[in-house]
């Protein structure tokens, strides 16, 4: 009986320990190329199967194991998928679900600033996404603004002269970035992070870019 209770709790933690290493993994970002909105889907919806499965594994209700799933599934979907062109790379991009040619683009970490690197990084990223037919492209932040003031984009627009067709901007209401909200509140108040000491985290601008075509044979 020993024997049997030892062999069935050493499954269960190598079962425990394969799906949370594979959670792990679902976190990384992914490479930035033209199968980049098919591998968010094909990666979501493993995760919610790969979920289901465990959850029945472990001899949970079926009906906890496909809600789980289902909230995995969504929670990967549209808050955990991103890509990027590289491992150490301030930016960070998430593809639109529904539209084949938007896209957004992201501090790599909330407790980041704008940066000179930053500043480098942006039309190189954006060039390579015009490569792969994106056409639109979206930067939601509130260190847009400061002291309720949008900011100066005159940098931004001489930086980004070559790949940009035209700029928008527009206030974002705070109900429509919760989760980003609850994001930088914690990287503010909790983490002290040194670049939103000044944010005021609930005034929120978007800007949207209209990107140059250019093409590679790469893409």
């Amino acid at each position: 009986m020993l024997i049997h209770y030892v062999i069935d709790t050493l499954i269960a933690l190598a079962i425990w320990a394969a799906y949370t290493y594979v959670l792990i993994l679902a976190f990384k970002p992914h490479p930035l190329d033209k199968h980049s909105i098919k591998r968010r889907w094909f990666t979501s919806i493993g995760i919610g199967l790969l979920t289901v499965a465990f959850f029945t594994v472990q001899r949970f209700p079926v009906s906890h194991a496909l809600a789980w799933g289902g909230i995995l599934t969504w929670v990967f979907a549209v808050l955990v998928f991103r890509v990027q062109t590289a491992t150490n790379a301030t930016l960070v991009v998430v593809p639109n679900l529904f539209h084949r040619t938007h896209a957004q683009v992201h501090l790599a970490s909330p407790t980041q600033a704008f940066s000179k690197q930053t500043y480098r990084e942006l039309p190189i990223l954006l060039s390579r996404l015009s490569e792969l037919r994106f056409e639109t492209v979206t930067l939601t932040s509130p260190m847009f603004a400061k002291e309720k003031k949008l900011r100066t984009l005159e940098r931004l627009k001489k930086t980004l002269s070559e790949d940009i067709e035209r700029i928008e901007v527009k206030r974002r209401h705070w109900t429509t970035v919760p989760m980003e909200i609850l994001s930088l509140a914690v990287a503010k108040h909790l983490q002290r992070a040194p670049s939103l000491r000044k944010v005021n985290v609930i005034r929120w601008h978007q800007i949207t870019l209209t990107l140059i075509r250019h093409t590679s044979e790469k893409s």
